[in-house]
């Protein structure tokens, strides 16, 4: 087997705190910071892996549309994928290569629109196919080179929290194996040319093995018809730990009962996994059994995965004092259920970090510091740039943070800076008049 790239090689996974630097303690908070350095060291292994396993690795934007960003992840990946108009737009306006888009549901006029520029357009039910045909055919008489495909419910996922499981019961993501064979019975798959699953959520190889074997069970009828098939995301390549090899085992052993098909796999989480960070001040102490610091970033308006998933983010506190590498020293995350424990309710240095929102359960988490925090204190989360930025809201009129690029150790760039008008123009663009 010809030699893999290993994941514990990546810059990300080697520390997962290199890109703190000396730029953090000059950057107006709160900010997100994204180390090129890291985005470009992780691209590159996605792109050693496709040509290894000769996949097709295209880029989710859902979980990552830092668009200054696009040119360079386009050097190493073959396209990107939509979740909806709006980001097949973005994609078509910054990120050359192939355009997928996949939405439960279209609205008609999104989808005049998206034939005029995608290259993949992703059904979710027959009857949604069947109520575009006319639409499809037309671009295609129009010189449109459009691929088709179906979404499927592979019906199995070991994906453990239900709100991200696209194959969790009731769920409305993809057509399951029952819906599949009356819809074919009814309509036949000519002018299908592909089809996709997505069942995992930051999992590794051995879940993409068990799902694909369920895919298989269902839907092995229709495979052999397909030109192409992509099998979602969920895949964390660059996470350390990623059973690379058995990935390839896997896609051996599929290729030999489907050896012409294209497969796809289109990560979101894998491209900038560890390459961004979260970096925000401590504005107040204040008491109440325990020990709060309230900083000026907030989990429901900046990160909130950390209220949905539930989980607990890397924090590092940036003080030279305490740190051999000058910049910063990695905190102890604290549960709920421990900081209860007096041991930790008398420790100076234990903290429960809360926002300046009036949501009682807007907390980040409890930690346990190398000194007590002081105001002006700065604070650095850790792997901020998937699934944060592209979900922040206004809630209570909290600022947005900025979006800046780390060039080098001293150098930064500021993308975006935030304003009052991010918050005023969600609510309208309106000018009231006095009669």
């Amino acid at each position: 087997m010809r030699q893999l790239p290993n994941p514990r090689n990546l810059l990300s996974q080697q520390t997962r705190t290199s890109g703190i630097k000396a730029a953090f303690h000059q950057i107006e908070t709160p900010a997100y910071i994204f180390d090129l350095k890291l985005l470009k060291d992780n691209l590159q292994f996605l792109e050693q892996l496709a040509k290894k396993l000769d996949v097709k690795i295209i880029f989710a934007q859902k979980s990552y549309s830092l668009y200054s960003t696009y040119p360079l992840i386009s050097k190493y990946l073959s396209g990107s994928t939509a979740s909806g108009l709006y980001e097949a737009q973005l994609a078509r306006e910054e990120f050359p290569g192939e355009i997928h888009v996949y939405s439960p549901a279209y609205k008609t006029d999104d989808v005049i629109k998206l034939l005029e520029f995608v290259d993949y357009i992703y059904f979710n039910s027959f009857s949604q196919w069947q109520k575009y045909l006319v639409l499809i055919n037309q671009a295609k008489k129009s010189g449109r080179k459009i691929q088709v495909g179906l979404r499927v419910n592979p019906e199995y996922s070991e994906t453990e929290h239900d709100i991200y499981n696209p194959a969790g019961r009731y769920s409305r993501l993809g057509i399951t194996a029952q819906a599949f064979e009356q819809g074919v019975a009814e309509y036949g798959l000519e002018g299908i040319d592909g089809l996709h699953f997505h069942a995992l959520c930051e999992e590794n190889a051995n879940s993409l093995a068990n799902v694909l074997t369920n895919f298989e069970n269902k839907f092995s009828p229709y495979i052999e018809k397909m030109t192409w098939l992509n099998f979602g995301g969920g895949h964390l390549f660059t996470r350390a730990d990623y059973q690379v090899e058995l990935l390839a085992e896997i896609l051996h052993d599929f290729r030999l009962k489907y050896p012409n098909q294209t497969i796809y796999f289109e990560p979101g989480e894998a491209i900038s996994l560890d390459t961004g960070f979260l970096v925000c001040e401590v504005l107040d102490i204040v008491q109440n059994e325990v020990n709060i610091a309230i900083v000026d970033t907030s989990a429901t308006c900046h990160m909130p995965d950390v209220l949905e998933m539930p989980y607990t983010p890397r924090v590092f506190l940036l003080d030279e004092k305490y740190s051999e590498e000058g910049y910063y020293i990695e905190a102890e995350a604290i549960n709920d259920e421990a900081l209860i424990n007096k041991e930790f309710i008398k420790d100076n240095n234990v903290f429960r970090l809360g926002a300046p929102t009036c949501l009682a359960g807007d907390i980040i988490g409890n930690y346990k510091f190398p000194r007590p925090l002081q105001q002006q204190d700065r604070l650095v989360f850790c792997d901020m740039a998937l699934y944060a930025h592209v979900k922040t809201n206004t809630f209570n009129g909290m600022p947005l943070p900025n979006l800046v690029t780390l060039q080098s150790a001293e150098n930064y760039k500021v993308e975006r800076q935030a304003t009052y008008f991010d918050f005023k123009n969600r609510l309208g663009n309106m000018t009231l008049r006095q009669d």
